[in-house]
């Protein structure tokens, strides 16, 4: 789902921004939600989830309206399997300009591949969005995945080639599968056409120092899915030189 969804942002990237995505609900008048995480009861920030492990799903809110603003912070989690669980959610408000970090609690009863979905309301009943949803994939026993931000560059003139907006109004249509449109979005990539900004192990919440590198390399070396996302977001690196194993190499 991680990958559709940055399909999905390409595409909006091609046909409707120029230059970087601007969410309709990212307006100054606007209610805010941003920087969605797992973490544990202490407030910190969890990589790696066991089955079992009570984890929290927190967010940060932001009321930029100028009068108070009920709201209702919810959550729901989709499996491997396509199962969707049936929300939860607490309720409150926030006075102009007022931020708050909420969260609710999750615990995963098997190992697969989860989706969790971070919404916030207007109340619990009508569930009418105040803020674009939010996703975290998280891999039970492996890592987890946040979406980053990606923008055209402002700084390059390359045009977009008129083949790759064909190839998306035919993955659109679904006349093309998503491998073929993905190698069209990599193309971009590798000829720096967009860029997706990269971040260094130490800032990256999908990798985790404290884990051994060699636990990265094997999974990119032994799953498909882990690698095109690697080889899609770090497209001049190697997984060797990302988590400090390159040094270690012998000639």
């Amino acid at each position: 789902m991680a990958h559709r969804l940055i399909i999905l942002t390409i595409l909006f990237l091609v046909f409707v921004s120029p230059i970087a995505i601007t969410s309709s609900f990212q307006q100054e008048n606007s209610f805010e939600l941003s920087n969605p995480r797992i973490v544990d009861s202490f407030s910190q920030q969890v990589v790696n989830v066991a089955t079992n492990q009570r984890v929290m799903v927190a967010a940060d809110l932001i009321n930029n309206f100028d009068f108070e603003q009920p709201f209702a912070y919810a959550i729901t989690v989709t499996d491997q399997n396509g199962n969707t669980s049936t929300p939860q959610w607490i309720s409150a408000s926030l006075q102009p300009k007022q931020s708050f970090t909420p969260s609710l609690s999750w615990t995963p009863t098997s190992d697969g591949k989860y989706t969790i979905s971070v919404h916030v309301w207007n109340n619990a009943a009508d569930q009418q969005p105040l803020a674009e949803p939010l996703e975290i994939d998280v891999t039970i026993g492996g890592s987890i995945f946040i979406p980053q931000s990606v923008s055209i560059s402002s700084y390059q003139s390359k045009p977009v080639p008129e083949w790759i907006k064909n190839n998306a109004r035919w993955w659109a249509a679904g006349q093309l599968t998503d491998i073929d449109f993905t190698n069209g979005i990599k193309f971009l990539i590798k000829e720096r056409i967009i860029h997706i900004p990269q971040a260094s192990i130490d800032s990256d919440p999908n990798f985790d120092p404290n884990t051994d590198p060699q636990y990265y390399v094997n999974r990119y070396n032994n799953e498909p899915e882990y690698k095109e996302w690697f080889d899609t977001y770090y497209p001049d690196k190697t997984i060797e030189q990302v988590v400090g194993l390159e040094s270690q190499q012998i000639p």
